[in-house]
């Protein structure tokens, strides 16, 4: 949302879409006629030197209630980060689908531990998260090991969607492995990438500062059977989104049956 105040007119564009759920990141504030339309949730988001930021995320559902939801106590280390990141990891459900779970995710550029970090160097068992090759830690490491190792007790239904700040266009670009790692990490727990894997290649859905649009870092992932009940997947209206200033990023507009 490019850090949306409440007279933004990124609003205009979301309520023309009209989402029954919407998930939402940079966030600053959700206007009143929003709030009267869709139940909200909206936490602040962590910066990189350990304190909240002005900017949050969101989750909106039209016409219920916003059933709060967290992710598995696997190990004391990763349940610590999660913590301290809860702005930026919303879990939740909705009502009358008790099987399953949302999490709408901010995941920031910049390594959460190891070398030159501002939260510290690694503490014990954390090294089993890290991409291969790879000695700092990233929130997407982190819940990538909780989906992993908590995959007993989570429910059956599972959509993981944001901003991931990683595309495989990447490698190409900075021969690095980093992004393709974490992308084929979520695909490997049995999830697919609705949006790519609709159409058949990576669809950008960012704009750089310099006006290329050539990246798609934002992610909506899925379990097999929600995948089962997609019908469509898109993104925005690049002129209107970009061509007005609305954000930098496209949204991903899935249309999905929930049962």
């Amino acid at each position: 949302m490019r850090r949306a105040g409440s007279h933004s007119a990124a609003w205009d564009y979301l309520e023309s879409i009209s989402p029954d759920v919407a998930l939402l990141q940079e966030v600053v504030a959700i206007p009143k006629r929003l709030q009267d339309t869709f139940s909200a949730t909206f936490k602040l988001a962590m910066g990189k030197k350990g304190k909240t930021q002005r900017f949050g995320s969101a989750v909106l559902v039209k016409s219920a209630t916003i059933p709060e939801m967290s992710l598995p106590n696997v190990a004391q280390w990763s349940s610590s980060y999660v913590d301290h990141f809860d702005g930026n990891l919303i879990g939740c459900g909705l009502s009358g689908t008790p099987d399953l779970m949302i999490l709408n995710c901010y995941f920031p550029a910049w390594p959460i531990a190891g070398p030159e970090s501002l939260f510290g160097n690694l503490i014990p068992h954390v090294e089993e998260a890290l991409c291969e090759g790879y000695s700092k830690l990233y929130l997407t490491d982190v819940v990538w090991f909780v989906l992993r190792e908590g995959a007993a007790q989570l429910p059956t239904s599972l959509i993981v969607a944001g901003d991931f700040n990683r595309s495989y266009t990447f490698e190409a670009k900075w021969n690095t492995t980093g992004s393709r790692q974490t992308l084929d990490r979520f695909k490997n727990l049995g999830m697919i990438e609705v949006l790519s894997e609709t159409h058949s290649v990576v669809v950008p859905t960012f704009r750089h500062a310099r006006g290329k649009i050539e990246d798609q870092i934002d992610h909506f992932f899925v379990t097999e059977d929600l995948w089962r009940q997609v019908s469509n997947c898109q993104v925005g209206d690049m002129d209107k989104v970009f061509g007005r200033s609305l954000s930098d990023h496209l949204p991903i507009i899935v249309d999905i049956e929930i049962n």
